[in-house]
C-alpha cells in the first residue's frame, strides 16, 4: 500500500467531519455519516485503517481505531470516531459537557510491513516519528501510533519496551523469535473540538457551544431532589425489613430509576462512627433502583456484624447519595477545575489502589481536591486521575472510600513466605543460616557486561574527578569474589542487600549484612510490591514471628516515624503479604538476636516529594538516642537476558555510588532500569545525606538469579552495597 496523499482541503475536511461526527455521537444527537460529508472519492480512497485520539490537558482521554488488509478511508475514521466517542474501556465516556476542551487527532494508516530481521536486531527497523508498531504473541497484542514515540520522547528500545508492556509481555519480549513484529506508517491531523464548525442546533445545545463545560448552566438528567428522598425513604424501610427477615421493594415505577454512575448509602447510629456503603464507577454505569436494593441487604449484614441494637437502628439517621454525569479531568497537576461548581458536583480522584470521593458544598472544588489527595496520603500524583460527578444528596458532606484507612493488626506478625522464600522448618532453616554464613565465595561468576557506554555523567558531588566511582567493583571480572572468613564487623551508615528467595540471593545478603555493626535498632527499608495497604507504611507490629524465632520490634520508634514523616501511616495491611523484609529477619537475628526491627515499606514517589519526606525523617533521626542501621532491601534489574540484565544493572550501581540520590532516581528512570527498591535506595541516601553520613559506598558483590537457575534468558539481579 502506497502513501497516502491528502492535501491541505482534504485533512480540513476529514479533521472537520470526524470532529461532528464524534460531538453528535456523544450528545447522541443526529449527524451526516462521513461517506456523505467526505464524498465518494475521498471516502474510497484504501488505507490501512484509521485511529481517533482524543486528549484533554495533554492528558490521553481516549483512543481509538481498527486496522485490517485495506478499509475504505470513510468506513475506518466512522469505526474509530464511533468508538473513541464512547467505547473506550479505560476511561468513563466522553460527556458532552467536556468535548470543547478536548484536543483531537484523526491518524490515517499505511504501509503495514512484518520484519524479517532477527529478532535482537528489530529496533533498526523503526524510524522515531515515521512508523508506529505492533506485537503479537497469541492472544497478546500492542500497537503503539507513530506519534507516541514523539510524544513521549522514547528511542527505538523504549518505543519497542513500551509496546510489549501494552501487549502485557515483559518488556524485553520484542527481542523473542516468537513474538511477530510489524511497522506501519501514518498521518495525523490534529486540532481543538472548539475549532470544529457544528451545524446541527441540537449538537449545539446538547454541547453547551457557548463556553466551556457550561457546568453552571446545563443539568444532565437525572434524579431530583424529591426522587433521592423517596429513594433514602425506601432503603431505610428496606432495610428494617432485610433485618426482619422480610421481602423487599425491589422497584417503585414512579420514581426515577435511571441509570447511575454512584450510589452511597450513609448510616449515622447515636454515638458509633457513621458508616457509608458506597458502590462507584468510573466507567460502566448501574441501575439505580437495582442497585439500591442489593447495598441494602450488604449494609444490613455490616450492621449486624457490629452488634447495633434495635433501639439503634430505629434512632439511626439515613442518607442518600446519587452520582451520575462523570467528567475526566486529568491528573492533580494539571486539571482545571475553575468551572466545577462544588454546590452540585462531587470530586473523586483515584490510583491503582482505589479511590476517595469527597461532596462538600461548603468549601471551594479546589479545597475538595486537596482534601481528597491529603485522606489518600498519595506519594505519587501522576498515577491519581481526577474525575467530578453531577451529585444529588441529602446530605450536605460525604466522604467515601474504596482504601481501607490503616490497621494496626496483630501484635505479632506470622511469617507470610516462609517455605516459599526461606525454609518453614526451623531446623532446616538453621541449616541454611549457616549455610550462608559460612567461610568461602560471596557470589559465583556472574560479572557485569562492558559493552554499553559509560553515562557522561559518572561523578556525583562526594566523588572527586579522576577518583573511581565504582569504588572497586570490577566490571566484566569473571572472577568470583573471596571471603575466606566473616570479616569483623565494621560500623556503616546503610547497608544494601536483595531480597529474592534465599536459593537467589541470601548467600549474598547474608555476607553483605555480616560486614555491619548491628546497634539496638535497624530499619529495612523495602519497596511497597503488594497492592492494598497505605503507600508509605510503617510496620506497627510488636513483633515478627519466623519459624523457630521471634524478632522484636521498636514499636515507640515505629510511632514517632509515623508521626513525624507525612506520607507514613501505622499499617498493618501494606505489611500482610509482604516478602522484601521479612526474608532478611532471619539473616538480622543470627548476626545481632538482640536488635529491634521496624519495616518500612515505601511506593515510587517523585524527587520533590521524597527530599522534602527524607528531611522530615533526618530532623527525627538527629533526635533518637542512637542512630539505627538502616538495611536498604532491593534487587535490581528484573526479568530481562543477562547479558541486558548485567548491562543496566551496572549503570544503576554506578549511580548509587555518585552518592547523588536525585541523579539514581533519574538514572533508574531514563534508562527503564527495574531496580525495586530504587525508592528505599533514593530515600535512605538523602537522609544519610542531610545528617552528613553519606561520604562513601562499598561494593560487596553482585549476582543474578542465573547462578542459581543457569537460565540466562529471564534473570533478575542483585547486588551488596555498604554505606558510611
Amino acid at each position: 500500500m502506497n502513501p497516502i496523499e491528502l492535501s491541505p482541503s482534504e485533512r480540513t475536511l476529514i479533521f472537520q467531519a470526524t470532529g461532528r461526527r464524534v460531538a453528535a455521537i456523544v450528545s447522541g444527537t443526529p449527524s451526516e455519516k462521513l461517506r456523505t460529508e467526505l464524498g465518494p472519492e475521498l471516502s474510497e480512497r484504501s488505507i490501512l485503517g484509521a485511529f481517533v485520539s482524543l486528549k484533554r490537558g495533554g492528558q490521553l482521554r481516549s483512543c481509538m481505531g481498527c486496522l485490517a488488509e485495506s478499509f475504505a478511508l470513510a468506513d475506518a475514521v466512522e469505526n474509530a470516531a464511533t468508538r473513541a466517542s464512547k467505547d473506550d474501556p479505560r476511561f468513563p465516556p466522553i460527556t458532552p459537557d467536556e468535548l470543547l476542551e478536548l484536543d483531537m487527532e484523526v491518524w490515517v494508516l499505511w504501509g503495514m510491513k512484518k520484519c524479517l530481521a532477527p529478532a535482537t536486531e528489530r529496533f533498526h527497523e523503526i524510524e522515531i516519528g515515521k512508523h508506529g508498531v505492533v506485537l503479537e504473541r497469541g492472544m497478546n497484542r500492542g500497537l503503539l501510533l507513530p506519534g507516541v514515540a514523539v510524544e513521549h520522547d522514547m528511542d527505538e528500545l523504549a518505543f519497542l519496551e513500551a509496546c510489549c508492556r501494552k501487549a502485557g509481555l515483559a518488556p524485553d519480549a520484542w527481542a523473542d523469535e516468537s513474538v511477530t513484529f510489524s511497522t506501519f506508517e501514518g498521518l495525523a491531523i490534529g486540532g481543538r473540538m472548539d475549532e470544529v464548525k457544528i451545524h446541527n442546533p441540537e449538537t449545539l445545545t446538547a454541547i453547551g457551544r457557548k463556553g466551556p463545560l457550561q457546568m453552571m448552566i446545563r443539568k444532565k438528567d437525572g434524579p431530583s431532589h424529591e426522587d433521592v428522598l423517596k429513594l433514602r425513604s425506601i432503603c431505610r424501610e428496606n432495610f428494617f425489613r432485610c433485618s426482619d427477615g422480610m421481602t423487599l421493594t425491589y422497584t417503585r415505577p414512579d420514581i426515577y430509576d435511571g441509570n447511575v454512575y454512584g450510589i452511597a448509602i450513609s448510616v449515622q447510629f447515636p454515638e458509633r462512627p457513621l458508616m457509608v456503603c458506597s458502590k462507584v464507577s468510573t466507567k460502566t454505569e448501574m441501575p439505580l433502583q437495582a442497585s439500591l436494593t442489593g447495598m441494602v441487604e450488604v449494609l444490613t449484614q455490616q450492621v449486624a456484624r457490629i452488634g447495633a441494637t434495635k433501639q439503634e437502628r430505629l434512632n439511626a439517621q439515613f442518607d442518600l447519595t446519587v452520582l451520575w454525569d462523570p467528567v475526566l479531568h486529568g491528573t492533580p497537576f494539571d486539571c482545571d477545575l475553575s468551572q466545577v461548581d462544588s454546590f452540585r458536583r462531587s470530586l473523586l480522584i483515584a490510583n491503582p489502589d482505589g479511590w476517595v470521593l469527597q461532596f462538600n458544598p461548603d468549601v471551594p472544588i479546589a479545597g475538595v481536591l486537596e482534601d481528597a489527595i491529603d485522606y489518600l496520603r498519595i506519594s505519587n500524583r501522576s498515577e491519581v486521575s481526577v474525575l467530578t460527578f453531577e451529585t444529588m444528596s441529602t446530605t450536605q458532606h460525604l466522604l467515601a472510600s474504596s482504601v481501607s484507612k490503616p490497621v494496626l493488626g496483630e501484635a505479632k506478625r506470622p511469617p507470610a513466605v516462609a517455605g516459599a522464600f526461606y525454609p518453614s522448618d526451623a531446623t532446616l532453616l538453621n541449616a541454611e543460616l549457616e549455610r550462608m554464613f559460612a567461610s568461602g565465595p560471596i557470589t559465583g561468576k556472574r560479572g557485569f557486561g562492558t559493552n554499553r557506554p559509560q553515562k557522561e555523567r559518572l561523578h556525583g558531588p562526594n566523588v572527586p574527578p579522576g577518583q573511581d566511582p565504582s569504588g572497586g567493583i570490577r566490571f566484566g571480572n569473571k572472577k568470583a569474589a573471596r571471603n575466606p572468613d566473616l570479616p569483623r564487623p565494621e560500623l556503616y551508615s546503610a547497608v544494601m542487600v536483595p531480597h529474592a528467595g534465599w536459593v537467589y540471593s541470601g548467600r549474598l545478603a547474608a555476607q553483605t549484612l555480616a560486614k555491619a555493626i548491628f546497634p539496638s535498632t535497624a530499619i529495612i527499608f523495602a519497596p511497597k510490591h503488594k497492592a492494598g495497604g497505605q503507600d508509605w507504611a510503617v510496620a506497627p507490629n510488636r513483633s515478627w514471628l519466623l519459624p523457630g524465632r521471634e524478632v522484636a520490634s521498636d514499636y515507640a520508634l515505629a510511632q514517632e516515624i509515623a508521626e513525624s514523616v507525612d506520607l507514613m501511616q501505622l499499617d498493618a495491611t501494606a505489611h500482610a503479604q509482604e516478602h522484601a523484609i521479612e526474608v532478611l529477619l532471619p539473616l538480622v537475628h543470627y548476626l545481632s538476636p538482640d536488635t529491634k526491627v521496624v519495616g518500612i515499606s515505601m511506593h515510587s514517589c517523585p524527587w520533590d516529594m521524597l527530599r522534602e519526606e527524607a528531611a522530615q525523617f533526618a530532623d527525627l533521626m538527629r533526635r533518637v538516642p542512637q542512630l539505627p542501621l538502616f538495611i536498604i532491601s532491593t534487587d535490581m534489574n528484573h526479568f530481562a537476558s543477562e547479558a541486558a540484565t548485567q548491562e543496566v544493572d551496572k549503570i544503576a550501581l554506578e549511580a548509587v555510588q555518585t552518592l547523588d540520590p536525585q541523579y539514581l532516581l533519574e538514572t533508574v528512570l531514563e534508562n527503564r532500569i527495574s531496580m525495586c527498591g530504587v525508592t528505599p535506595t533514593a530515600f535512605v541516601m538523602e537522609v544519610l545525606r542531610k545528617l552528613n553520613l553519606l561520604h562513601e559506598c562499598i561494593p560487596v558483590g553482585y549476582t543474578t538469579s542465573a547462578e542459581t537457575s543457569g537460565d540466562t534468558s529471564r534473570v533478575v539481579g542483585y547486588a551488596g552495597m555498604l554505606f558510611r
